[in-house]
Order: structure tokens, then sequence, then C-alpha cells
């Protein structure tokens, strides 16, 4: 499907070109595309769009697959690039044959590809063949998001057998561990002396085996990948032997899911590495998984380690004691992951009083642990170390107004902070205040999120009153804050401070339509703001313009051209979401948009 200008796969269909498909426009929508009116200038008119690009990526694959092979062959040459979403679903739906084997080569050869393959085709039928004319086109790079056993056992055949050097394999999505250790046994007698890259997932026993004999001759590996899950702790020394050996690995990163034994002794890997960013993520870890992970980041003493990732993992006293001592050795670590986790006081406590060790962080993440208002003073006590700190996530632990007060009074030792994320806290009024009064140290905040926090229009009036030091910001949210009138019209006097404003949210805020107006009115001096919610039903979190769905009655025809009005721009066309359809017509620069 094409539009007027010969596109593929455009945002948006004009009513006449979606016709030439379709008798009755109105009727084909099938869940899946939008009407959206709109009125400009000379009238009202429509267009169609798809719920989302990939349908209609999708669509325009499945009409190339029923031209014929020559005007298949034609449009795909004209893609721009081979990892186009539409190639790559024209593949998935064409019988793989030697046919489509040699269009595919065509392309390969065409694009000079030196880059990964994405490669979703259905290997049914003349699978050598098909295989020898990919293994013939590639330079040795292979990209696989395989599904199907048939599939990965194929490009195990390509792998095997290519002439090429091989330098990439990444099993990144696949979702069966029998389909891994069957490509795994496929491939595993080869020679990878010059594999430079190799990413696996699902690293289980049974593929353990063919791993390690793959990893025997990775001599010249940079970049290892691989996640482990229920693999004993003989299979996990195996591992561990060989990666003791590649002396050239310069980025590694371990996944580990479910608990498993030989945590410690997989960590004891690593402590050769030098000058390596070393990646560590730990999920649905007990206490005594915990604990392992704990004392195994103690052996890392050559300070090796970068990130750190913890999530969904349960941390009593004992492993908050344990990660807080495993922490001290790797002082070099820039990004912490602590989110998600059951953590007991005790437990945190421990740990956010040990943070301060890590001088280097630049992004820190602690949402939805719970850390409540002692949590938050234990980590307001540790800011002062943190001063390269440029994200902090505290969002859904409910710090309560004591929590905020303390962490605010901390927060001008962060400088460089350039997210602040402390969504759904309940720190209430004096809260606000209080963070309100800290913001002329933050000059480099970018991101400021604070809904769900009901900081009421006194706290709303200070923050705005203090909004005019951030002029880097680029996106605000205070939804569901219960900011009333006066904190939106607050909010309104300060805007024209805020010249890089993005994306502005103030959804369900009790605002009438006087203060929405206002904020409207003022939003004329951020030329670069795209979204502002002013609205009562937030169900739509993607799609930009001025929201004010449930804010303005369909009856009352004042109002929506009180608002249409000050909707408009005298240099960038805005869009107005009314979430109704109005009758009224005004020549405006703007469009009105309703959804149907």
């Amino acid at each position: 499907m094409t539009n007027s200008k010969k596109q593929i796969a455009t945002p948006e269909i004009m009513e006449e070109e979606l016709c030439e498909y379709v008798s009755n426009s109105d009727e084909w929508c099938l869940g899946l595309v939008t009407i959206n009116h709109i009125a400009e200038l000379y009238g009202v008119t429509k267009t169609y769009s798809f719920l989302h690009l990939t349908v209609q990526e999708f669509l325009t694959a499945y009409y190339i697959t029923n031209l014929e092979e020559d005007k298949q062959f034609e449009i795909l040459n004209h893609m721009r690039w081979i990892s186009s979403p539409t190639i790559i679903f024209y593949f998935g739906l064409t019988p793989f044959t030697s046919s489509s084997a040699l269009m595919l080569s065509s392309l390969l050869l065409k694009f000079k590809y030196d880059r990964p393959l994405s490669y979703h085709c259905a290997l049914e039928s003349q699978q050598q063949v098909v295989c020898d004319k990919v293994g013939e086109c590639c330079e040795g790079s292979y990209l696989i998001y395989f599904q199907a056993p048939s599939d990965l056992y194929a490009m195990g055949y390509v792998i095997f057998n290519t002439s090429h050097p091989v330098t990439k394999i990444s099993l990144d999505t696949v979702t069966d561990h029998i389909d891994v250790a069957n490509f795994l046994e496929c491939i595993r007698s080869k020679d990878f002396s010059t594999l430079q890259t190799l990413e696996i997932v699902h690293i289980r026993n049974i593929s353990a085996p063919a791993l390690y004999d793959i990893l025997k001759s990775c001599s010249s590996l940079i970049q290892l990948n691989l996640t482990l899950s229920e693999i004993s702790h003989d299979n996990v020394k195996a591992i561990t032997d060989r990666i003791k050996r590649l002396t050239s690995l310069k980025n590694v990163s371990i996944k580990c899911s479910s608990p498993f034994g030989g945590i410690t002794t997989l960590l004891s890997g690593f402590t050769h590495l030098k000058n390596t960013e070393l990646q560590l993520s730990f999920y649905d870890m007990d206490p005594r998984g915990m604990l392992e992970i704990g004392r195994g980041l103690q052996l890392l003493i050559n300070d090796s380690l970068s990130s750190l990732t913890l999530k969904c993992c349960v941390i009593d006293d004992d492993a908050g004691t344990a990660l807080a001592n495993g922490l001290h050795s790797n002082v070099n670590i820039h990004y912490l992951d602590i989110s998600d986790n059951s953590i007991s006081p005790g437990g945190v406590i421990t740990l956010l009083n040990e943070i301060h060790c890590l001088t280097k962080l630049t992004e820190l993440y602690l949402s939805c642990n719970n850390i409540g208002c002692d949590g938050a003073t234990a980590l307001a006590n540790q800011l002062q170390y943190l001063t390269q700190l440029r994200e902090l996530d505290l969002s859904h632990n409910n710090i309560g107004p004591s929590g905020a007060v303390s962490l605010a009074n901390s927060l001008h030792h962060l400088t460089e902070l350039d997210e602040l994320n402390l969504s759904h806290n309940n720190i209430g009024p004096s809260g606000a205040v209080s963070l309100a009064n800290t913001l002329h140290h933050l000059t480099e905040l970018c991101r400021l999120y604070l809904s769900h926090n009901n900081i009421g229009q006194s706290g709303a009036v200070s923050l705005a009153n203090s909004l005019h030091h951030l002029t880097e910001l680029c996106r605000l949210d205070l939804s569901h804050n219960n900011i009333g009138p006066s904190g939106a019209v607050s909010l309104a006097n300060t805007l024209h401070h805020l010249t890089k404003l993005f994306k502005l949210y103030l959804s369900d805020n009790n605002i009438d339509l006087h203060s929405a107006i206002a904020v409207i009115t003022a939003s004329k001096d951020c030329h670069h703001l795209s979204r502002i919610n002013l609205n009562t039903d937030t169900e739509d979190y993607y799609t930009n313009g001025i929201h004010v769905e449930g804010l303005v009655s369909p009856e009352d025809n004042t109002a929506i051209t009180d608002i249409m009005t000050a909707t408009q721009h005298p240099i960038i066309q805005r869009t107005l979401h009314l979430g109704f359809k109005s009758d009224i017509s005004e020549p405006l620069t703007s469009q009105i948009l309703y959804r149907q």
C-alpha cells in the first residue's frame, strides 16, 4: 500500500487513497485504523492512521507478496535499508524457495551488507540451497532472531559451512532452550577464532557442553553476552574455566534468572578482566542466591564491574549486608539498578548506608522497593558522595513528606542531575515545597517526574515559582496531584522560562477551563512543546498535541471556541484533541482532532 507520493508505509493515508483499496472506507476499520477528523481553514477532512506503523508495514509486505515477481523485486530494491520491518515481514510471508533466496542474496549484495543479518524467513523447502545462497552473500556476521527449531538448525548449517570468517553470532530473542541447544550442537566443532561477539540466551544444562566447546576456540572474542538459567554447578564451573582464558574480552554481560548453584564460582571467572566493562543482571533470586552474589562481588577486587542490576529478588538483612560488602569491592560501578525487589527494612538501611563508596555512579534506579521515609533519609545522607549522579529514580517507594524533605535537603550536591523521578511517593505539599527550595541547584535537570504525589495547590504554586531555574527542562510530569486552578495558573506564568519544554503532563488535576486556557496560551512561548495533557482521560499516552478530553462539554460552544482560539499559534500548527466531534468551523491555523 502506497500513498499518492508513492511512499511505502507512511503514517497517514488520505480518504481518497484508502478508497482505491476498499469500497466503503467508513466500514473498513476492523480495529486496525483510526479515523481522524480534522477541521481546517477549508472545512473538515479525514485521514486514516494505523494504530501502529508496524500494522501498515505488515500490510505493505502482504500487498507486495501478491504482486508479480518482477514487481516485488522492483519495490524491495527501492527500500532504504535491508533491516526494514517491511522486508522482514515480506520474507516471513514468502515461501522460501531458491527464487526468494536469490532475491535476498541480491539485496544483501546491493547493501554491501557488513552488519548483522536480521533473518526471519521460514526455511520450509530447498533448505540447503537457500542456506548456501545466504552464506555466499554474508560477510560472516549473523544476527539471529529465530523462533522455530528448523530455522535455528538451518542457520547453524549456514554458519558451520560458510567460507567467510564469522564475526558475530546473536541469539537474543529465542524462547526455547531446546532450540538453542540444537543450534549450538550444530556449530560446536567449528573454528571460531575470528568471532568477536557472542550473544546467547537460555543457556541451560543441555546446551552448556556445546557452549564450552565453542568458547574454547574464541581467541579473539571481544563481547560476550550470556543468559544463564537453572544451570548446575559443574556446568557453571566448566563455562567459567573457559571465560578465564578469554583475555581479549572488553565487554561482558551476564544475566542470571532463577536460583542456581555456583554464582560465586561464575563471578570468580571475571577476576582476570582488566579495563573491561562487566555488566551483571540477576533476576528472581532468593536470599540464599543473594548471599552468593554478595560473596561473589567481593571477589571482583580489580574494579572491572561497571553495571549491576538486581531485580525481582528477595533481599533480607544478611543479603543486604553481603551486597553492601560487595559494593565496596566494585567502586567503578557507574550504573546500579536495584528496582522491583522485596527488601527487608534492615536490608534497605544497610545497603543504602554503604552506597557512598560508588563515587563514580551516574545512574541509580531504586524504584518499587518501598524504602519508605527511613530509606529515603539513609540515601539522602549519602548523596554528598554521589556528585556525578545524572539519573535518580525513586518512584513507587512511599517515602512520604518526611522522606521527601530529607532528600530535598541533600539534592544540592547533585549539580549534574539530568533526570529525577519521585512519582508515586505521596510527598504532599510540604515535600513539594522542600523540593522547590532546592531546584535552583539543579540547573542541568531535563526530566522531572512528580506524578501521583498529592502536592495540592500550595505545592504546585511553590514548584511553579522555582521552575524558572530549570532552563534545560524538556519533560515535566505533575499529573494526578490535585493542583487545581491556582496551581495551573502559577505554572502558566512560568512557562515562558521553559523554552526547551517538550512534554507537559497535567492530567487529572481538577483544572478548570480558565486555567487550562491560561496554560495553553502561555505554552506558545515553548516552540518545542509537542504534547500538553490537560485532560481527565489519560488512556492515550503517546499521541502528540493538546489533550483536553473530558474538560470541555460538547454542548458548550462558547468554551469550545475559546479553547480552539487559545490553541492557535502564529508559527506552528498545533493539534487540539477534544474527544468529540464539534460542528464549529472556524478559520484556524491549528488542527482540531477527535477520534472515532
